[in-house]
């Protein structure tokens, strides 16, 4: 080796003794040191927006939402949306009022968001509230991202309601209004008629009442007892038709969750997790620790995943 080769390999062996030797000063490893610096910084502060949507747990809690909706910069279309986002992939009946709530935002950007949310969740609000009505209202929007996204989210949380709403939609003279009213009609009915507006009022005008009274029968049927053969062809009919049948499928289910014989604990939970009726959660959480075990467990952790009970990936 060189005489120049040498002395400069000195000159580096010198600079990292003198650079460890100092590490070890300051009481910890250099890598380690800067890690620790990166991890302050990055942390929020306590109390601030950033702080509050990092501590959005999963399932979302009623305190976690309302804290952040609370705060004055939701205002603002930017930390709206990490809110929106935060209730998302939390997911929850907490996080669905969050994001109900986000849907009469000034921004659109933030009601787009918030609908692709709720179609996410795909959790039934209670009839009538404010944020239901909301969503309904953002059919008519003046953004097209906007009205887009709250044709697939009535599609997936409507009821009998909205089917005339829905049918509205077909007669737009937008090409775009027109072909997601049909996806959102057949995503809520389950029917594949063509995107001809009189072809869905005549099958609505001549089969709602039946098709209402058919599912109000097949819930009468299983609270009754039915044999085996009866019990199957009911459930076949709640499963494609229960959404017609509210608010009396939403009841029947609550009172089957009280219930004090496990299996109709079971039918309750099986019932509510067709249904994904938001407010069903406080029934099902007051039910579940008996059927953590027994013949109603099964269904009692398929409720508790419809309805975003337990964290995402449980």
């Amino acid at each position: 080796m060189s005489v120049a080769r040498r002395l400069a390999c000195r000159r580096c062996a010198s600079a990292v003794g003198f650079l460890i030797g100092l590490a070890g000063l300051l009481g910890q490893p250099l890598c380690l040191q800067a890690e620790s610096e990166v991890q302050h910084a990055a942390e929020p502060e306590p109390g601030s927006l950033e702080a509050l949507v990092a501590a959005v747990p999963s399932p979302a809690s009623e305190v976690s939402v309302r804290k952040l909706l609370e705060r004055p910069e939701i205002a603002v279309g930017e930390h709206a949306l990490r809110a929106a986002g935060a209730f998302w992939h939390a997911g929850g009946p907490h996080a669905a009022e969050g994001l109900r709530a986000l849907v009469s935002h000034a921004e659109a950007s933030v009601r787009e968001a918030a609908l692709r949310g709720l179609s996410v969740l795909g959790l039934r609000g209670e009839l009538g509230s404010r944020g239901e009505a909301a969503v309904r209202r953002a059919l008519q929007d003046r953004e097209p991202l906007v009205r887009r996204a709250a044709y697939e989210a009535v599609g997936r949380i409507g009821g009998p309601d909205d089917v005339a709403l829905l049918v509205r939609g077909l007669e737009s003279e937008e090409p775009d209004v027109r072909s997601h009213a049909l996806r959102a009609l057949r995503t809520l009915t389950g029917e594949r008629l063509t995107t001809e507006p009189v072809r869905w009022v005549y099958w609505w005008e001549h089969s709602r009442e039946a098709l209402e009274a058919q599912a109000a029968l097949a819930l009468g049927a299983l609270e009754a007892g039915s044999d085996e053969l009866q019990a199957i062809y009911a459930w076949s009919i709640i499963e494609r038709r229960a959404w017609l049948a509210r608010p009396l499928a939403d009841q029947t289910a609550a009172r089957w969750l009280g219930a004090w014989d496990p299996e109709q604990r079971r039918d309750g939970y099986r019932l509510a997790a067709v249904l994904r009726y938001a407010p069903l959660a406080e029934d099902i959480r007051r039910a579940a620790p008996q059927d953590a075990t027994g013949v109603a467990a099964e269904a009692c952790a398929a409720a508790q995943r419809a309805l975003g009970l337990v964290a995402s990936g449980s």
